[in-house]
């Protein structure tokens, strides 16, 4: 088993040069790509994307929707209903001063 560390990256923390060292890789049908640009960069989705046989509407026009199943036994999800009615919730604003003093200021 193999554990690698990797420092943490997300929308706002991008390091290019970790992207660039990452000795993970992930095997696509391209090449190889790092972890860290496949999954950060936004690689994933390009190659997903080059890749797709079709889109889900398209999928489910011709192949109609999967079965869900719990428990070994199919759900029946039939079709949502009107009868219920939904409950609003109000709530009251909370006033919010102006400006806070603290102590000591």
């Amino acid at each position: 088993m193999t554990i690698n560390g990797m420092w943490f990256q997300d929308a706002y923390n991008y390091d290019c040069s970790t992207v660039r060292n990452s000795t993970t890789v992930v095997a696509a049908q391209q090449g190889e790509i790092s972890f860290c640009a496949y999954y950060g960069g936004g690689w994933r989705q390009v190659i997903e994307y080059t890749h797709r046989t079709a889109t889900l509407a398209e999928y489910q026009r011709s192949h109609g929707r999967q079965a869900v199943c719990a428990n070994g036994k199919s759900v029946a999800l039939g079709q949502p209903s009107r009868e219920v009615p939904l409950v609003q919730i109000q709530s009251d604003w909370i006033p919010v001063p102006a400006a806070v003093s603290w102590p000591g200021e």
